[in-house]
């Protein structure tokens, strides 16, 4: 089917395996199978597949069998390899515009657009993964603007977008996440020790925003402010910024407005003060 896939599975190939405690169930690796198909947008041969996921071919053939019957996935009579369903496709789509919080959140942050003329997004936090992904970009109408890819993994230890869902997260999802995950270091401005990261998460919680200038991605400045359900912080609401327009003489306002939209998506999705 594609012509482009080699390049996107050369880079796959070379991140390797995903070791995985979960996923040895049929079900569990199933979804893996579906997931790496997903995630590259290529299609696969079953040994080619089985040694990128570190599984046994006569695994990766089984649960290709039982996604195939369901739709999710197709054989490609031509070459064999398979690839995602059309059915998978459909379900899809109707997930994504039947989400309730991205329903609730687009006319917020095209207002919220529309006032600041920047880029805005609406980033989820994933608590078993403890990454980030960007659910929701509405971009700036300005020639040069600084945007996100949607669905993508991110880290939440660099950059506004990660650090306002960090620095809410309870103390011990905290740990958990600065534990397992570390500081890598992304650019030249990412946080560098557990001691400047405490002082700026006590920082940002007591003015309930965040902002970064080039901790993540060099020349892109953000400002966001998290978003809450009835229980717990489950994201945040960012506005990303070429760090030449970095607001520095308007910031106060500029957060206080990053902050109602995400205090308006907050009460929305049930959160209670």
């Amino acid at each position: 089917m594609t012509t482009t896939g080699p390049a996107r599975r050369a880079r796959a190939a070379q991140r390797g395996p995903e070791p995985r405690e979960r996923g040895q169930s049929p079900v569990g690796r199933a979804f893996q199978v579906l997931r790496c198909l997903v995630e590259t947008g290529d299609d696969w041969g079953v040994r080619e597949l089985a040694g990128h996921l570190g599984m046994p071919p006569s695994a990766v053939h089984r649960a290709l069998g039982v996604l195939e019957e369901e739709g999710a996935v197709r054989r490609d009579p031509a070459t064999g390899r398979y690839l995602l369903g059309f059915d998978f496709l459909r379900l899809a789509r109707v997930a994504t515009d039947s989400f309730p919080l991205w329903k609730t959140a687009r006319p917020m942050l095209q207002e919220l657009v529309g006032r600041q003329d920047e880029t805005a997004l609406m980033n989820i936090y994933d608590y078993q993964r403890m990454e980030l992904f960007v659910a929701a970009c509405v971009e700036s109408t300005q020639p040069i603007r600084y945007t996100e890819q949607l669905h993508k993994w991110l880290p939440v230890h660099a950059g506004a977008t990660g650090l306002a869902i960090l620095a809410f997260l309870c103390e011990s999802d905290r740990e958990r996440v600065l534990d397992q995950r570390g500081l890598p270091a992304l650019t030249e401005r990412t946080v560098p020790d557990r001691e400047t990261l405490d002082r700026a998460l006590e920082r940002i919680r007591a003015d309930g925003y965040a902002v970064s200038r080039g901790q993540r991605v060099r020349g892109a400045a953000a400002i966001a402010a998290p978003i809450f359900d009835r229980h717990r912080v489950i994201g945040d609401i960012a506005l990303t910024i070429p760090d030449f327009r970095y607001p520095e003489d308007d910031l106060e306002r500029v957060a206080a407005d990053v902050i109602r939209c995400a205090r308006a998506v907050s009460k929305a999705h049930g959160a209670n003060g």
